[in-house]
Order: C-alpha cells, then sequence, then structure tokens
C-alpha cells in the first residue's frame, strides 16, 4: 500500500508538471490568488512572472491598508 501511494503522489507530481509547463509554454492567462499582504502579493506575482507564468489578474484576501507612495 505504501508504494501505491507513492507512486500516485509521483503521478500527480508528474502530471502538475506537465499541465504547469502547458500554461507556460502556451502563454495561457491565468489569475493569481494570494492571501499575504500586497506588497507580499505583488512580489510572488512578479517572480511567477518571471519564471514565464502569463498572470493577468491578481486577487489579494488582506486588509491590511496600503502603503502611502
Amino acid at each position: 500500500m505504501k508504494n501505491f501511494v507513492k507512486l500516485i503522489k509521483q503521478v500527480h507530481a508528474e502530471r502538475f508538471s506537465v499541465v504547469m509547463n502547458k500554461i507556460v509554454t502556451k502563454k495561457i492567462p491565468v489569475a493569481f490568488l494570494s492571501i499575504t499582504p500586497i506588497a507580499q502579493a505583488v512580489e510572488a506575482t512578479k517572480n511567477l512572472r518571471a519564471q514565464g507564468l502569463n498572470i493577468t489578474t491578481l486577487f489579494v484576501a488582506d486588509n491590511t491598508p496600503p502603503r502611502t507612495i
């Protein structure tokens, strides 16, 4: 049973990688949902975009007031 669970985890990880590669390769638009403060969410979005994700929408579930710029 333990080997079966390992196999399922591996298949899931491989499928996730295939899907993520397809999203990056085809530049499929995606939305990013973050529950971190907005400054961290923006940085995370920048990092993900640098990795090739086509993030077109950022949703932030944060109630921290924005910084004054």
